[in-house]
C-alpha cells in the first residue's frame, strides 16, 4: 500500500447538500524510486487504481484528486479518481481503494512516457552497462576519427566492428544485426542520411537504434534526422565518457520500448532530444506540415500537446492548472532546454478543442517574455 504524504479537504461546489456523504479530496502521494514507479505502473496502476492509505475516513463514492510525485525531481501529475472501497482505521490511517475516472487513458500514457524516457539508473553504465556486450557497428570515413571513437568500447569489451562508409556499415548489419549503429553523416558511397533510411526500411533492422557522430549542428539539418528516424546526435569532438553514455542510454532505451513499438507500430513518429532540436523549431515544422497528432515532453519538464492540422487544440503540462492562461502554459513548456520530445501522429477529435496558431502563440510568447508579463 502506498503511503500519502499529505491530505487536504477541497471545497465540492457540486454536492452541497447536508445529507449527501460524498466529499471532494485532495491526496498527494510521492514516489521517491523509479523503481517505486515502475512497481506501481506494472501493478496497480496498470489495472486503472490503486489503494491508498488516507489519514481521514472517506465515504465510497468520494471524488479524489490524487497528486502523484514523481521520482528523480519529475513534474507533479494530478488524476482524478472515485473512492470504490474503504476500511476501518489501519494503523496511522484509512485504506481506501481508488479507481481512475481517466476514459481516454491519457494519465497512464503521460506516466509510461516518464518512465522511458527517464535516464537509466547510473549503476547501469559501467564496464557491463548490460551484463552482456554491446555489437556496435562505427561508420566512418576518417580512419583516425573510426580508431578514437571505437577505442573505448574496445577497452570495456564491447563487440565493435568498423566500416568506411554507409555502404560496408549496412552490409555489416546484414550479415549480423548489430545493438547500436554510430555512424558519421557525410561519407562517400553511401551516407549517413541513405544508411538511415536503409536501415528503417528493414524490418530486421528497424528498430536498431541509430545515433548521428556528426558535426553538422543546424538545428534544421537534426530535424530531418529526426524525421527519418535517428534517434539522437552526438555532435564532434565528444567526449569519451559522453559517447559512453550516449550509446548505453540508446541500448537501454531501446529495450524498454521493444514491447511498445510491437504492439503498437510507428506512425507517422518523430523521436529526439530537446538539446538537439529546441521545441519552437519542432512545432514551427509540424505547424509547416499541418500535422495531426500529439507531441510529449519529459522526462523534467512533462506535459503534452495535441495538435490538428498544425494547429494547437490542447495542452497539458503536470502541476500547472488547466485554469492557468494559455500563453503562461505554453510559455512554460517552452523553457525546456532539456529532456525528449516524440510526435505521434494520431486520429484528433475534429469537433472540440481550441484552435490556436503555434506560430501566433510563439510570438505572443517572445513578446510577453520581452515585457516580462511572463
Amino acid at each position: 500500500m502506498s503511503a500519502v504524504e499529505r491530505v487536504s479537504l477541497l471545497p465540492n461546489a457540486e454536492n452541497r447538500r447536508g445529507d449527501d456523504l460524498r466529499v471532494r479530496v485532495g491526496l498527494r502521494l510521492r514516489f521517491h524510486t523509479m523503481d517505486q514507479l515502475v512497481l506501481a505502473f506494472t501493478g496497480d496502476l496498470s489495472r486503472g487504481g490503486m489503494r491508498l492509505n488516507s489519514p481521514k475516513p472517506l465515504p465510497v463514492g468520494s471524488e479524489v484528486d490524487v497528486t502523484l510525485a514523481l521520482p528523480d525531481g519529475g513534474p507533479e501529475m494530478i488524476v482524478h479518481c472515485q473512492v470504490m472501497s474503504a476500511s476501518e482505521r489501519e494503523g496511522d490511517g484509512y485504506a481506501i481503494g481508488v479507481r481512475f475516472m481517466d476514459p481516454d487513458g491519457e494519465f497512464m500514457r503521460r506516466i509510461e512516457w516518464y518512465i522511458l524516457n527517464a535516464d537509466p539508473a547510473s549503476e547501469q553504465f559501467g564496464v557491463h552497462p548490460h551484463r552482456r556486450r554491446l555489437h556496435i557497428v562505427i561508420a566512418d570515413d576518417d580512419p583516425l576519427q573510426r580508431a578514437n571513437t571505437s577505442r573505448p568500447f574496445i577497452e570495456r569489451g564491447d563487440d565493435v566492428r568498423l566500416a568506411a562508409d554507409g555502404l560496408e556499415a549496412l552490409g555489416l548489419c546484414l550479415k549480423e544485426r548489430p545493438d547500436i549503429v554510430l555512424t558519421d553523416v557525410q561519407m562517400p558511397k553511401m551516407d549517413g542520411w541513405q544508411l538511415l533510411r536503409m536501415l528503417r526500411g528493414r524490418p530486421n533492422l528497424k528498430g536498431v537504434p541509430v545515433l548521428f557522430h556528426t558535426t553538422l549542428s543546424s538545428e534544421a539539418d537534426r530535424l530531418v534526422g529526426y524525421r527519418l528516424g535517428v534517434d539522437d546526435y552526438l555532435q564532434k569532438p565528444c567526449a569519451e565518457q559522453n559517447l559512453l553514455a550516449q550509446v548505453d542510454r540508446a541500448a537501454v532505451r531501446s529495450v524498454q520500448q521493444a514491447h511498445a513499438r510491437d504492439a503498437e507500430p510507428d506512425r507517422d513518429t518523430l523521436r529526439g532530444d530537446l538539446s538537439m532540436v529546441s521545441l519552437p523549431s519542432l512545432l514551427s515544422f509540424l505547424e509547416l506540415e499541418r500535422r495531426t497528432g500529439i507531441i510529449r515532453v519529459g522526462p523534467l519538464t512533462n506535459g503534452s500537446l495535441t495538435l490538428r492540422d498544425g494547429a494547437l487544440v490542447h495542452l497539458e503540462i503536470d502541476g500547472m492548472s488547466r485554469d492557468a492562461p494559455m500563453e503562461k502554459r505554453f510559455a512554460a513548456l517552452l523553457a525546456a532546454r532539456e529532456g525528449r520530445f516524440e510526435f505521434r501522429g494520431c486520429d484528433v477529435d475534429r469537433t472540440s478543442g481550441i484552435q490556436r496558431s503555434l506560430s501566433g502563440l510563439l510570438l505572443e510568447c517572445a513578446r510577453q517574455s520581452d515585457e516580462g508579463s511572463l
